[in-house]
Order: structure tokens, then C-alpha cells, then sequence
């Protein structure tokens, strides 16, 4: 009754969960507050252009230090000099240049209103592949190893930046260009049940929930119109176990990049990624549909695991479920 009455644009979460759910933002959010605290956090080793674009996409509108300059000029201060780019780790060589950091900074950089420059921009349109795709490192035209994530990523970044007028006239054709070829080829790679693989064109490449949330939610920034018959899909194929905030999947590939051999052993969280591609998919569904997936959406968030997620060691993994709660909740109300 709730579903029909709310109709195809709002998630009728209930008025209890949703209670408990703010106070778990409100918890979480307090614990990534050290993250945005300038400029005495800079000293601390896990600090990076990556872990302060996760902080500020989740703590924004929210966060009492949340400071715009401040965080664009820590994380620029930390590009390498060859490009608009970055590595996992600032300054270190042994990590090659991101792919799927340059996405995470261009997005919160939307986020705060900070423009992307000419060379961020063009790191990501030169290393996208001619069939559209991009790798999580740079790699050679003829690898094998196009991921879903590292695409994902780049059209978030390349997407939040031009809907808000941020790219330069002399570039936006090429970003969107990119953008285009991107969502297309992600579209292409799609598996049954509306999943996809981390490595698409790998014969031992494995399909990932948390990693087709994620793709999902790409899609819909991207090409939100083509996704009726793919939300369906998702939505019939809901996980039917439950899956706590701490499940992760943790793929392993070790490659040659652009600046030689490197491992993709990223840990991927499946929850928050989860949710947010169900609150994506959920207008598209029918009232039985809906239905389902609000009473999936519902279990998922009134669990213990999520309710005392900020004990939870990693700031990682805290930032991608507040910002999935968050996601949730605005399409709530």
C-alpha cells in the first residue's frame, strides 16, 4: 500500500527506519569528520586525493569541516607532475597512476563546485580505449584488461563535471564523446540478470555485485532513459540472502600498465553499491517490483551491522555506506 500510494518517483521508506537510518548518518558522518580536518590531517599516512574525495562525497551538506579550498588544494597539491592525474599513494612509485581516482576527485570536485582543468580532463579522455572503455591504471591499447570499474568511475567523474558546466567549451564535445562511448560500451557488457563482470573481456573475469551497482549508478548519471528493461532485470534479481555492511568481494589481477607491473587487488564493498543501484532502478519497476525492493531496501538498512557501522575500522568502507544511506533517504522523501 505504501509503494502504491508513494507512486514511481519516491521510496516510501518507513518512518522508523528512516529515523534510525538519519541517526546512523549522523554517526557516521561524525566519524569521517578527522578526514576533512585541515590542516592538521595531512600528516596521516592514509590521507590521500582518494580517501578525502570518498569523505567529501559522503560528508557533503552535512560535514561541520568541510572546507572546499582547503580540500582542492590538499588534493591538487598531490597530482603528479606529468599529468592531471594521480596515484593511489601521492608519490609513490610503485603505484601506477589511477585511473579510478581521477573519477573519485572529478565527482567531489563537482560536489564542492570546484572546475576540473584541461589536463584532469584530458588524462581521462587519453586513456579511454577506442572501443570506450578504461582500465583502473593506464594501459596499452591492446590489453585485455578493460574494467568495469575503472569505467565507471571515469564517466562519474568526466558526467558530474560536465552536467554542472564545468568542462571548458574547447573540450566538452570530447568529454562528451566520452561519455557516450563509455555508457555504451558498459551497456554492452552487460550479463544476465543485469550484472556485470570486473573484467569484461577476461575469461576468468567474475561478476560483481557491488561493482554492477556501481555501474548501474553510472548508467543512470549517464544515459538514464535506456535503462527501463536493465532496472528490471536488477530489481528481479535482488540478492535473496542477506548481505551485511561488512561483506566485501576482493578480486585479484596483476597486469602491465603504462608504468609496468601492477596488482588491481581493490576491495570491493557490496552493500552500499547495492543500494544505491536498487534506488536507481526502483522508479523503473513495476508495483510488485517496487514493492519487493522496498521491503529488500528495508531489511538491508535495518540491520545491526549498519546501525553500528561507525565502529567499523575502515574510513573506506564507512564513506561508501554513508553515502549509499544517504542516497537512499533523499529518494525517500
Amino acid at each position: 500500500m505504501r509503494v502504491a500510494w508513494a507512486g514511481e518517483s519516491r521510496i516510501p521508506i518507513s518512518s522508523n527506519i528512516s529515523s534510525r537510518m538519519k541517526e546512523t548518518v549522523s554517526r557516521l558522518s561524525a566519524t569521517l569528520e578527522s578526514n576533512l580536518d585541515f590542516p592538521t590531517n595531512t600528516n596521516r599516512s592514509d590521507i590521500t586525493p582518494w580517501t578525502i574525495a570518498q569523505a567529501t562525497l559522503a560528508n557533503y551538506g552535512i560535514s561541520n569541516t568541510l572546507d572546499a579550498k582547503q580540500i582542492t588544494s590538499f588534493v591538487r597539491s598531490t597530482t603528479e607532475t606529468t599529468c592531471g592525474c594521480w596515484r593511489e599513494i601521492p608519490g609513490n612509485l610503485g603505484k601506477p597512476r589511477n585511473i579510478f581516482v581521477s573519477g573519485w576527485v572529478l565527482l567531489a570536485f563537482a560536489k564542492i563546485g570546484e572546475h576540473g582543468t584541461r589536463a584532469e580532463f584530458r588524462f581521462l579522455i587519453d586513456e579511454q580505449h577506442q572501443e570506450g572503455w578504461w582500465s583502473v591504471f593506464p594501459v596499452a591499447h591492446e590489453s585485455p584488461y578493460a574494467s568495469s570499474y575503472g569505467t565507471a568511475w571515469a564517466l562519474l567523474g568526466l558526467n558530474g563535471q560536465f552536467t554542472r558546466g564545468f568542462v571548458d567549451v574547447s573540450d566538452a564535445r570530447r568529454v562528451s564523446a566520452a561519455i557516450q562511448k563509455g555508457s555504451a560500451w558498459l551497456l554492452a557488457q552487460r550479463e544476465q540478470g543485469s550484472r556485470w563482470k570486473d573484467y569484461p573481456l577476461l575469461r576468468n573475469g567474475k561478476a560483481s555485485e557491488s561493482i554492477s551497482g556501481l555501474v548501474l549508478h553510472a548508467l543512470h548519471q549517464t544515459i538514464p532513459k535506456q535503462l527501463q528493461q536493465v532496472d528490471r532485470e536488477w530489481l528481479d534479481n535482488l540478492p535473496t540472502v542477506s548481505i551485511s555492511a561488512g561483506d566485501i568481494e576482493h578480486p585479484y589481477f596483476y597486469f602491465m600498465t603504462k608504468d609496468g607491473y601492477a596488482d588491481d587487488s581493490f576491495v570491493q564493498t557490496r552493500l552500499p553499491w547495492l543500494l544505491v543501484g536498487t534506488a536507481d532502478a526502483y522508479r523503473n519497476g513495476s508495483l510488485v517490483q517496487r514493492a519487493k525492493a522496498l521491503t529488500w531496501l528495508e531489511k538491508a538498512l535495518d540491520q545491526r551491522s549498519v546501525v553500528t557501522a561507525d565502529t567499523a575500522p575502515d574510513d573506506w568502507l564507512r564513506a561508501e555506506l554513508l553515502y549509499a544511506i544517504r542516497y537512499v533517504l533523499e529518494r525517500s522523501q
